[in-house]
């Protein structure tokens, strides 16, 4: 990888995880109070840094992993992918619930069940944007002109 894919990277690696967390925390009302959403979000970020960590560890992780899957398998990509960020999410559910003793336990299947019923856009979003950043990379490079340096 160059430089420069690694400059334009960083930002869009960034930018997964924020949009990742705003669909998946502020998934049920969205639509109807975004400004509500990004003030909820930041609540919870406010939380647990431990569930930070595992949710922005994670989902860079699910996020280049299927980037890479996507290059031979887009279908799968999309299905590792929803796996994989639901499981990053309910690990990080699961942590945060810790640090917030008066909001009452979860167990694992109610976290589950939480998680894909509150944060489904934001699971949408992650399991669709690699392979549809991979496809969109790869037509990119395909238009690009190509500079042959000559031995002869």
């Amino acid at each position: 990888m160059e430089w420069r894919h690694l400059t334009r990277a960083i930002p869009a690696l960034v930018a997964f995880v924020a949009v990742s967390s705003y669909l998946g925390l502020a998934g049920r009302f969205f639509f109807v109070d975004p400004v509500g959403g990004i003030e909820f979000m930041g609540g919870i970020w406010s939380d647990s840094i431990t569930a930070d960590l595992v949710f922005t560890a994670g989902t860079l992780l699910a996020g280049i992993s299927c980037w890479h899957l996507a290059r031979e398998h887009a279908w799968w990509s999309a299905l590792v992918g929803a796996l994989a960020h639901w499981l990053v999410y309910i690990v990080s559910f699961l942590l945060l619930d810790e640090s917030r003793g008066d909001a009452g336990a979860f167990d694992l299947a109610g976290a589950a069940w939480f998680v894909a019923s509150w944060g489904f856009v934001g699971l949408a979003f992650a399991a669709l944007a690699p392979p549809l950043a991979r496809a969109w990379w790869v037509r990119r490079a395909s238009r690009a002109p190509r500079i042959v340096a000559s031995g002869d």
